[in-house]
């Protein structure tokens, strides 16, 4: 265990820290570990365990001037449990950096990670675990002037690439996620996934998620929700652009029925300028919901199914 610590290995480029226990677990409390870049690129963190890693009350820095550093945090067996902590790899003049989690059972984060750049484009973010949680306080963000950058949940884009896909991923209501530009570029990527062809899998997404264009211009940018089921309830999803192509919202269940409130979630993407597409097996439309679109301009809403797509009255 390492409580109420400091560890700096901070430099014109950051240094490197890194912290295994390889027969049993890794906790860190209450503590700084720094390895921030004064003039260039931030440096590296790595904390791995066999078993557990927990982090609670801690924050993590590998920030660089020009580019963000890394951080990677592993559990090789066991669980990592994130709450009321820290870790930031953002970049200055460059590009963010980048946060990679991985943890063989259940992932919990409840709290801060940030791959933001003030004049370049964001780095990436990467959580993978066969159980993922983000909490109410979870707060993930990829922002960058040029770009936003890349959160990947779960797995990649349609569960392309390399990425172990989850089981269960879990958004709160509460949490964040943003991957917007904040200058002139286009919004980044989000993508919240679990294993779609596994019939346990299962996507829960209640919180706020953004991948805006720039706010002088740039174009939408590209958010998924996909799951074998799929429960959306209360999201707000924006992808919106600032005088360049609206971004899309992505939704990729087996089955997807459309009520009330599914369609009080398209109209929350639909009117702020993002264009939606439920893509799913088998799609139903209730009987009595109706869609009207009355605000914004223009954006597009497409059922596409595989099998089946009933209409009710």
């Amino acid at each position: 265990n390492i409580e109420n610590a400091q560890i700096t290995a901070n430099g014109s480029d950051g240094g490197n820290v890194e912290i295994v226990s390889m027969n049993g677990t890794v906790s860190l409390i209450n503590s700084v570990i720094q390895t921030n870049g004064g003039e260039g690129r931030g440096g590296a963190i790595s904390l791995a365990g066999l078993h557990d890693v927990a982090i609670s009350g801690t924050t993590l820095e590998a920030t660089g001037t020009t580019q963000g550093g890394q951080v990677s945090l592993t559990s090789y067996t066991g669980d990592i449990n994130f709450a009321n902590a820290i870790v930031q790899t953002n970049g200055g003049s460059g590009l963010g950096g980048t946060i990679r989690v991985d943890a063989y059972n259940t992932l919990a984060i409840n709290g801060q990670l940030s791959v933001n750049s003030l004049s370049a484009s964001a780095g990436q973010i990467t959580l993978e675990a066969q159980h993922i949680l983000l909490d109410t306080q979870a707060n993930l963000s990829a922002t960058g002037a040029t770009g936003g950058g890349s959160i990947l949940v779960g797995g990649d884009w349609q569960g392309a690439g390399t990425l172990r896909q989850a089981t269960t991923v879990t958004m709160n209501q509460g949490a964040v996620i943003d991957a917007s530009a904040t200058q002139q570029g286009n919004g980044g990527t989000v993508v919240l996934w679990s294993d779609v062809a596994n019939p346990s899998s299962n996507t829960s997404a209640y919180g706020h998620i953004n991948a805006n264009g720039g706010a002088v211009g740039g174009d939408g940018g590209q958010i998924e929700t996909s799951g074998h089921t799929l429960n959306t309830d209360g999201i707000a999803v924006h992808a919106a652009s600032n005088g360049g192509k609206n971004g899309l919202w992505l939704l990729d269940p087996t089955y997807s029925t459309i009520n009330a409130a599914a369609v009080t979630n398209f109209l929350t993407s639909l009117n702020g300028g993002t264009d939606v597409l439920n893509s799913a097996t088998n799609i139903s439309w209730t009987t009595g919901v109706n869609l009207l679109k009355n605000a914004g301009g223009d954006a597009t809403l497409t059922l596409r199914a595989g099998v089946d797509l009933a209409i009710g009255n």
